[in-house]
């Protein structure tokens, strides 16, 4: 993970997907919006289904503000996400290109199969119902957080085909494995850091509590108001953001001058050896 030292002077449009009324989303939503001030991001909710088939489509909509607001990044965003105070931000990341997007197979048990299971059902439904042939990837992306540059915007683009998303941890998981599928080509793996998943497993809600985890994913099963509650009542929530901060400059400074040491290293070799030979 290499951050900029200085944030890039980039249009950021955050795309949420909250429709109806939910008691989450009073929680999570104040989070988000919070964050997007302190990084002067414009924030876009998306209220409505229409013209999609459910919520799981309607984050597609998120397509049209690249155009709208001359954005030279989308963040498209789950609403069941709380974001801790003074957290750093997905797009100091690099490169600053394609799509960013966590790697599920990596943190959640059991996802390497039902990634495999996911996408081989997808490919073979979607060549029968377009003719359009997808690629299979090594990775299985969770569509909680993407970060997606103007140069992939198509990765938003309006989808052909709307299936059956089920809900509730079965079956169908469409619009995830449509995403997957596009990233093929131009996909960079999010730290898991700006999309910490599944806060119900005993250790991963223990290692939520850790000031280097910025983005808790709510994605469990059953009724996730009591798990907000519970994750809102961490220390970061109610002391501020001192010590978020704190934690997170001196890893990111360091980072940064590792990756600066490493590239002067190699070009200091490569002339050395130029002359030599």
């Amino acid at each position: 993970m290499v951050f900029c030292l200085f944030p890039p002077r980039v249009k950021v449009v955050v795309a949420v997907v909250a429709i109806g009324h939910n008691e989450l989303y009073e929680i999570t939503l104040p989070t988000i919006e919070k964050w997007c001030k302190l990084h002067g991001y414009l924030l876009e909710i998306i209220s409505s289904c229409e013209p999609y088939s459910s919520p799981f489509w309607a984050k597609f909509k998120a397509y049209d503000f690249f155009d709208k607001h001359n954005a030279d990044c989308v963040i498209m965003m789950d609403a069941d996400i709380l974001i801790k105070p003074g957290s750093p931000s997905p797009v100091w990341l690099r490169p600053r290109k394609g799509v960013h997007a966590a790697n599920t197979t990596r943190n959640c048990y059991g996802m390497i199969e039902v990634g495999a299971q996911q996408q081989e059902r997808y490919i073979k439904m979607y060549k029968e119902k377009t003719g359009i042939q997808l690629h299979k990837t090594e990775y299985y992306i969770n569509g909680g957080v993407c970060v997606v540059w103007k140069d992939a915007k198509d990765f938003l683009a309006p989808p052909i085909h709307e299936s059956l998303v089920s809900t509730g941890g079965n079956g169908a998981y469409d619009d995830q494995n449509l995403m997957n599928a596009r990233c093929f080509g131009r996909y960079t793996e999010l730290p898991s850091n700006f999309n910490f998943e599944q806060p119900q497993i005993p250790e991963n809600f223990a290692r939520m509590k850790d000031c280097d985890i910025w983005f808790l994913h709510i994605n469990m099963p059953g009724d996730k108001l009591p798990m907000a509650k519970r994750l809102k009542s961490l220390p970061c929530f109610t002391h501020g953001e001192k010590n978020v901060w704190l934690n997170f400059f001196p890893s990111a400074v360091a980072w940064h001058f590792t990756a600066v040491a490493i590239f002067k290293l190699r070009n200091r070799l490569n002339l050395f050896f130029k002359k030599l030979f």
